[in-house]
């Protein structure tokens, strides 16, 4: 089961989903702390998806023509990954978007490329 998560319930789940947010903030790399990211969440900036009982948690934003999928993080992908895509497709639909932008590891592509998702870019970075 997926349930996208209202920022009114944030707070009362904040256990279960503080180690979500604190891996999103590390593989960040410095773009988001778990300050940042709880805030965009409480105000809204960003959305919440669980997964079953906290199997996985992602987190998205809403762009101009675009869904995104900013973070996902979880454990036995494949029994939940399916039925979040299908979610979020459907949610993204409802909001009349023509995208969802995903910025994932490799992983994605081999469940992605199936659905019609394809590789645009990837992200790097170079630390200074």
């Amino acid at each position: 089961m997926i349930r996208g998560v209202p920022a009114a319930e944030i707070p009362s789940l904040l256990d279960s989903l503080k180690p979500f947010i604190e891996k999103f903030a590390s593989i960040s790399r410095g773009r988001f702390t778990v300050k940042t990211l709880f805030q965009d969440i409480m105000e809204r900036d960003r959305q919440v998806w669980v997964a079953g009982d906290f199997q996985a948690v992602c987190m998205t934003s809403i762009g101009l023509s675009s869904v995104n999928i900013d973070f996902c993080a979880g454990v036995r992908a494949r029994e939940w990954q399916s039925d979040l895509e299908q979610e979020i497709r459907t949610w993204a639909i409802s909001l009349g978007k023509k995208r969802i932008f995903v910025t994932g590891r490799r992983g994605w592509e081999r469940f992605g490329k199936p659905l019609g998702y394809r590789e645009i870019e990837r992200n790097y970075m170079l630390e200074l």
